[in-house]
């Protein structure tokens, strides 16, 4: 009996999904939230903007924060020193540079998802225009959630400190500081006492992490529930 019942059953399910409209599927069940994940162009991303709410973006659009250190690493500028007082500027910066690097090369087949943003805010010199992928400001930095801004490792912003007297070692130059956000997601930069003194230095090596502008309909639907 128990042989005949499990055959039975087996016969309805495939006679099911032979019918149209009776066929298994899922369904879009409303838009993104912030902190939700989301797979764009083969990369987990967290969701950490609407066109309202967080680090907004365009209309149409959501703004996207790389979930996993899958971009590798830089220095802001590298070999600049405490005499360059263009050493803490984004644009044209090593930084920059491996944004559009990454712009080019692994997302290069997904830019026509990908909304440019004009201008940067938040950083020394002058905007560079048209990015595809970003660092994040400080300013954004304090409008994402504390497990949001968590990842593997320490990873550049775009924010500066204009400069200040490093005393570290005893000398007193005039430093020009890239900012850092610290892997716990708790704070920028990292240090204390005379470490703190010293800043952020542009030479230092941090990983790469993007944010960027993505058209709605360049995500995969939000699926929330099976419907029959």
């Amino acid at each position: 009996m128990k042989k005949r019942f499990f055959s039975a059953l087996l016969c309805l399910c495939l006679l099911i999904g032979l019918v149209p409209g009776a066929v298994t599927t899922a369904f879009a069940a409303g838009d993104y939230k912030i902190g939700d994940t989301v797979t764009f162009a083969g990369y987990e991303w967290y969701i950490i903007g609407t066109e309202t709410n967080g680090v907004t973006a365009p209309d149409g659009c959501y703004t996207l924060f790389a979930k996993n250190n899958d971009f590798g690493s830089t220095a802001f500028r590298a070999g600049a020193d405490d005499e360059d007082s263009t050493a803490n500027h984004y644009k044209d910066s090593d930084l920059h540079k491996k944004m559009e690097d990454i712009a080019n090369s692994s997302l290069s087949a997904y830019k026509g998802g990908i909304v440019a943003r004009d201008t940067l805010d938040g950083i020394a010199g002058d905007s560079p225009t048209n990015q595809l992928l970003w660092a994040i400001s400080e300013v954004e930095w304090a409008q994402i959630a504390g497990s949001l801004r968590a990842f593997p490792d320490d990873y550049w912003t775009r924010s500066n400190r204009e400069g200040g007297n490093d005393t570290f070692g005893g000398g007193t130059e005039y430093v020009y500081n890239g900012m850092y956000a610290d892997a716990s997601g708790t704070r920028l930069g990292a240090g204390l006492g005379t470490l703190q003194a010293t800043g952020f230095p542009v030479t230092n090596v941090y990983a790469v992490r993007p944010a960027l502008y993505v058209k709605a309909e360049a995500l995969p639907e939000k699926v929330e529930g099976i419907q029959v």
